[in-house]
């Protein structure tokens, strides 16, 4: 699917996409925006968007299988719970994954790489980053912005320029079983 315009807008519950090349979407505009709840996306490539996959105010979607690149956004969530992103391989954007507001998120088993942010976390509270590779981000790995009580797990965070950078009140988060290889360099 080819479009200079938002792609596909799910606006109902239990929706499933799958199977589709998605792609050429000015900057303005994202592959997949969703606005409701138990949608499953899965088993696309999705490139050269504004946003690859765009989650506004949504409960329990899962984004899994995908091929995310070259995009502004690979995921933008905003205003949600409860979103499933696994088994995704993200490379090529500005931001890999951005997660606002929103709280209960899990990333688990992806390849973050390539971005200038691997994870950008802002306001956003117990959310687990589980089994990824986060790497060769030119800035910055991971970072979590005003965020708490997140936990980032078994994870290799290497080869970005810096691994997790923690801002202003980003607390009581946890980072356990992760291998991190990062250069600081002026």
């Amino acid at each position: 699917i080819d479009s200079n315009k938002h792609i596909v807008t799910i606006i109902d519950d239990n929706v499933e996409i799958a199977g589709f090349t998605i792609k050429n979407c000015s900057t303005g505009y994202s592959g997949i925006r969703i606005y409701n709840n138990y949608c499953n996306i899965h088993n696309n490539i999705i490139k050269f968007c504004g946003g690859g996959i765009e989650l506004f105010y949504t409960d329990n979607n899962h984004v899994h299988n995908n091929i995310i690149t070259n995009n502004l956004w690979g995921v933008f969530i905003d205003g949600s719970e409860d979103i499933i992103i696994g088994n995704n391989s993200l490379s090529g954007n500005i931001y890999g994954i951005e997660i606002g507001f929103s709280k209960n998120q899990i990333i688990d088993n992806s390849i973050i790489w390539n971005h200038l942010i691997g994870v950008l976390q802002i306001y956003s509270d117990n959310n687990d980053i589980i089994c990824n590779n986060i790497s060769f981000n030119s800035d910055i790995g991971i970072q979590f912005l005003i965020s708490k009580k997140n936990r980032l797990l078994d994870s290799q965070v290497i080869d970005n320029k810096i691994g997790v950078k923690l801002d202003g009140g980003a607390e009581r988060n946890n980072f356990n079983y992760c291998l991190f290889e990062n250069s600081l360099s002026d």
